[in-house]
C-alpha cells in the first residue's frame, strides 16, 4: 500500500506523512511525530506503572485453563508489544492487535486484524485485559469530532471487556486533567464502570515519545477502566 493510501486510511492532515526513522515507521510533519510499528511491550507497560504486566500475573496464577486474552487497541502496523507479551508470558495469554490500516495481518506470535475502534469487531465480554498507547492523544490532535470518538472507543472498551476487566488508556487530559473530574465521572456512570486518572511514572524525555511531549511538557497521563463483574452483558 502506498503512503498516500495510508494516509488517507487513517486520514491524516495533508502536511503529516508516514516515513522511517532509525527503523520505525512513523506520523510526522517534522515537529511533531507518533509511533505506528513496533511498539515495545516494556516500554508501554513502564508508562502505564507496570499494570499492564501485573495484571497479566495475576490473571495467571489463578487456577484456570483458559487462556487470558488481552487487545493491543490500534497497536500499529506490526504489533510488536503482543509478540513480545506472547513471548513473555507463554502459551497461558492471547494477544490480538487491532489497528485501522489495512495492510495489519496475522503475523507469528500475535493475532493482527483491521478494525474501527468506534466499532469494535470483536464480541461482548470475551477480553480480560485492554490496553490503548499514542490512539486518545492521537485522536485528539487529529480526529475530526474526537471527543464522540473518544467516548465511543471507551463505551467499546467496556463491551468487549470481561466483567472484572481492566483497561489502560493513554488520555493526555481529554479526562484525566485537572478540570476533568465531573466529566469523568459522568462517563464512569454512563457506561457502568469504574474510571480512574493516573499521572504515569514514565520519563517523558524518552526518545519514542511524541516530540511535542518534550517541548510543551505535557503531564504522562493514563486511565484505568474496570468494568465490575456485576455488569454482566
Amino acid at each position: 500500500m502506498s503512503a498516500d493510501a495510508e494516509r488517507d486510511t487513517i486520514h491524516l492532515p495533508a502536511t503529516y506523512g508516514i516515513y522511517e526513522y532509525e527503523g520505525y515507521r512513523m506520523i510526522g510533519d517534522g515537529d511533531e511525530e507518533f509511533f505506528i510499528s513496533n511498539r515495545n511491550f516494556e516500554a508501554i507497560d513502564s508508562f502505564f506503572s507496570q499494570g499492564i504486566s501485573k495484571s497479566i500475573c495475576r490473571l495467571l496464577d489463578k487456577s484456570s485453563d483458559k487462556k487470558v486474552r488481552i487487545l493491543d487497541l490500534a497497536g500499529g502496523i506490526e504489533s510488536q508489544a503482543s509478540k513480545d507479551i506472547k513471548e513473555k508470558f507463554g502459551d497461558g495469554v492471547q494477544a490480538v492487535n487491532i489497528d485501522i490500516a489495512h495492510n495489519v495481518q496475522k503475523g507469528q506470535g500475535a493475532d493482527r486484524a483491521q478494525g474501527d475502534a468506534t466499532r469494535l469487531p470483536i464480541a461482548n465480554s470475551c477480553v480480560d485485559i485492554i490496553y490503548s498507547y499514542q490512539f486518545l492523544p492521537f485522536l485528539r490532535r487529529f480526529g475530526s469530532g474526537h471527543t464522540a470518538q473518544i467516548k465511543k472507543t471507551l463505551s467499546e472498551t467496556t463491551r468487549v471487556l470481561k466483567p472484572g476487566g481492566i483497561a489502560f488508556l493513554d488520555d493526555e487530559e481529554e479526562f484525566s486533567g485537572t478540570k476533568s473530574e465531573k466529566k469523568l465521572k459522568e462517563l464512569s456512570d454512563e457506561l457502568g464502570i469504574t474510571i480512574e486518572a493516573h499521572e504515569s511514572i514514565y520519563v517523558k524525555q524518552e526518545s519514542h515519545l511524541p516530540k511535542f511531549w518534550k517541548k510543551e511538557l505535557r503531564p504522562a497521563k493514563f486511565l484505568i477502566i474496570k468494568k465490575p463483574l456485576s455488569n454482566q452483558s
